[in-house]
C-alpha cells in the first residue's frame, strides 16, 4: 500500500515540477505568448491539488479506523 501511495503521490509532484521549469522557461522566451504561458500554469494548479485528493480519503480511512 505504501509503494501504491507513494508512486501515486510521485506522479502530480513531478507534473508539477516540469510544468513550473516550462513555465520558467516560457518567461524567458521573447516575445512571451500569454496563452501558452496560462494553459501551463492552469495544469500547474490542477496538479497541485492532486496530492490532497489522493491523500484525503486515506486520512478519512485511517480516522475511522481508530
Amino acid at each position: 500500500m505504501a509503494s501504491t501511495l507513494a508512486h501515486e503521490l510521485n506522479q502530480p509532484l513531478s507534473a508539477i515540477a516540469s510544468y513550473a521549469a516550462g513555465s520558467l522557461n516560457l518567461l524567458g522566451n521573447e516575445p512571451l505568448d500569454p496563452k501558452q504561458l496560462r494553459r501551463g500554469r492552469e495544469s500547474l494548479a490542477e496538479q497541485t491539488r492532486r496530492p490532497g485528493q489522493i491523500t484525503h480519503p486515506i486520512h478519512g480511512f485511517c480516522r475511522h479506523a481508530d
